[in-house]
């Protein structure tokens, strides 16, 4: 390759000589690169996310693509366009020292321009491979609360001290919940002010077809037309907390209310929640339809949204029934009072693990449709203004328009 050369530095005994950047043409100088770093392109939130972006993003401005340190996977499913390659670098288990290597010779190949990493899991390969490919800027998202929880000991310190060297490397750290800014600061001592909030977005369902009226799926379940339906979408995992819901419902059930529960996913706590709906005295009323792939029919045969969870960032859930138009009983955890307990509120919170004052919320919303009926307009007002896939990729937009200018952005709060 023709053009002056530059030594790079020796990570892992690999050495990588590459040109210089302003060797490179750009086959169009009007739209800027953008490169989704996963490990594997499998079903998640994260590559939800990253699927949601590539759809959105103006193509007037952008090209995206999805590279893979290992290979594709279902989600490639998700992306509408056929115009984002999807890139494997086909990383193998365990050491590859080559890996990096190959990850900035791509990087250098396709002319990107900015380099998007998710979580731990593409972090610090990316802030290696850009340094060596030269990309202009490095974005990076945190998306959970999760990271290093299971690291303990010399090990933990070890990540932790490796994550900070990536951060202060990146171009913009970003995250997806403003409970996360103080966890992060905490861990790794990443100043507050130097990460942009910016919340996921998600599907308007009132842009999906109907595929099965409300009115069917209630008559599927056996659910009485007249029956207010509590309702909630995620994997059925301890966390998620369905059992502090099966408890709230079986009092209000003893209170004579005609309440039922239906909780849309699958998971490792099924058989639990089963039985507790059992030893409860409830299992008529409890209903467990599995994981769903069409989730705007569920929501729109919802009359309240439950979150139960024990811990939480920023709960697609809420933000799907924000969009739907469903009052919400959100747990106070995460960003959750941020999501419901605005001004005006679109629901309520209760405290997590609480069944008692779970059900008692609930009672409020059973026994006040009014208050139903306000809750909803006011989230799905506030889903349209702040939380649509469209609000989301133009706010990304804007934030990599402002890197590629070398200039910081001031992007405004997503929801006060």
């Amino acid at each position: 390759m023709a053009g002056p050369q530059n030594e790079l530095p020796t990570v892992s005994s690999v050495t990588l000589v590459l040109p210089e950047r302003n060797d490179r043409v750009k086959a169009d100088e009007d739209k800027l690169r953008v490169a989704y770093m996963v490990r594997t392109f499998n079903v998640g939130g994260l590559e939800r996310c990253i699927a949601r972006l590539a759809n959105y993003l103006d193509r007037e401005r952008f090209e995206p693509m999805v590279i893979c340190l290992r290979k594709s996977g279902s989600a490639a499913d998700w992306l509408e366009r056929d115009d984002v390659p999807i890139l494997e670098l086909n990383q193998r288990d365990g050491n590859d020292p080559f890996a990096l290597r190959r990850l900035a010779q791509m990087l250098r190949e396709q002319r990107v321009d900015i380099v998007h990493s998710h979580n731990w899991g593409t972090l610090v390969e990316t802030a290696i491979a850009r340094s060596w490919a030269d990309v202009p800027a490095h974005v990076h998202t945190e998306h959970g609360q999760g990271l290093h929880a299971e690291q303990k000991g010399l090990k933990k310190k070890l990540r932790t001290t490796v994550e900070r060297w990536a951060f202060d490397r990146a171009s913009q750290i970003v995250i997806c919940a403003e409970s996360v800014r103080p966890l992060i600061h905490r861990r790794n001592g990443f100043p507050k002010e130097r990460m942009l909030f910016i919340p996921n977005g998600v599907e308007d369902p009132a842009q999906v077809p109907v595929a099965v009226p409300p009115a069917e799926l209630r008559q599927q379940l056996g659910i009485p037309a007249d029956a207010i339906v509590v309702g909630s979408l995620g994997r059925l995992a301890e966390v998620k907390g369905f059992a502090t819901a099966v408890e709230a419902v079986a009092m209000l059930r003893e209170r004579e209310q005609n309440v039922h529960l239906v909780l849309v996913g699958d998971g490792p706590e099924e058989q639990n929640l089963r039985s507790l709906a059992g030893q409860l005295g409830i299992a008529a009323y409890v209903h467990l339809p599995g994981r769903q792939s069409q989730v705007a029919d569920w929501l729109r045969m919802f009359d309240v949204y439950v979150n139960s969870s024990r811990s939480e960032a920023m709960s697609m859930g809420i933000l799907e029934a924000m969009a739907a138009g469903i009052p919400i009983l959100a747990t106070d955890v995460g960003d959750n009072r941020l999501l419901v307990d605005g001004a005006p509120a679109c629901g309520l919170v209760t405290p997590a693990g609480n069944a008692s004052s779970m059900a008692a919320q609930l009672e409020r919303f059973v026994n006040d449709s009014p208050l139903r009926a306000s809750f909803g307009v006011a989230g799905r007002d506030r889903y349209l203004q702040h939380y649509s896939i469209a609000t989301m990729a133009s706010q990304h937009a804007e934030l990599y328009l402002h890197h590629s200018s070398g200039v910081a952005p001031e992007l405004a709060a997503a929801a006060q």
